[in-house]
């Protein structure tokens, strides 16, 4: 749902739509807790592509997305600066991100 909300909300920050998916009762995805430590990995990189999704749509949004996500994505890992990202993710506990 936090995918969809961003896409029908591309001017609302993602935490911000995070955080209304939990008031709706999901799960925080850019703050958890996983039960295993094996878990940390994934819930990482989930977090990550959450965040990342989220300056894709407000970056594309305006011109109706002339660049498809996975173009995007290859653009983000070759070090574009316009495609560039931070995270400034917390992980419950003594895990953090960012």
């Amino acid at each position: 749902m936090v995918i969809y909300d961003k896409m029908k909300n591309p001017e609302v920050p993602i935490e911000d739509i995070c955080v209304r998916q939990v008031m709706l009762g999901s799960s925080y995805m850019l703050q958890t807790n996983p039960s295993s430590d094996y878990k940390i990995p994934l819930y990482e990189e989930k977090a990550k592509r959450v965040v990342q999704f989220g300056r894709y749509v407000e970056e594309q949004a305006a011109d109706n997305y002339p660049v498809s996500w996975s173009e995007w994505l290859s653009l983000s890992a070759k070090g574009s600066k316009s495609h560039s990202f931070q995270t400034s993710i917390c992980f419950l506990g003594d895990k953090t991100l960012g």
